[in-house]
């Protein structure tokens, strides 16, 4: 996907998460959206373009320019390989806890 694409998207998102006609300014994300816009930005392009934002990769956006980049990088990075069928990380087998147990949290 290409930044001209990533832009384009973003002002979908834009238009429809806050009711804009115009897209987001350059500049400084912190001088136009508050936190809880930021956490709905970051909510709506993890499901855009099912990608997974962590916390250091949000306090390095700054600019539009940064969220671009940051897209580009995640959608361009290679796919991690899976620890095995269904595992997701720390947490063991998908949808369970740090003590290996089933949680109630559905996909």
């Amino acid at each position: 996907m290409t930044q001209t694409e990533i832009r384009g998207a973003l002002a979908e998102i834009v238009r429809k998460e806050f009711r804009l006609d115009e897209p987001l300014p350059e500049g400084t994300l912190s001088e136009h959206l508050d936190s809880v816009q930021r956490l709905i930005l970051v909510v709506a392009i993890e499901d855009r373009f099912k990608i997974d934002l962590q916390p250091e990769d949000e306090s390095a956006i700054l600019t539009l320019a940064d969220v671009v980049h940051t897209i580009q990088a995640k959608l361009d990075a290679p796919a991690a390989p899976s620890g095995g069928a269904g595992t997701t990380g720390p947490q063991g087998a998908k949808g369970g806890n740090s003590t290996g147990e089933p949680s109630d949290i559905q996909d």
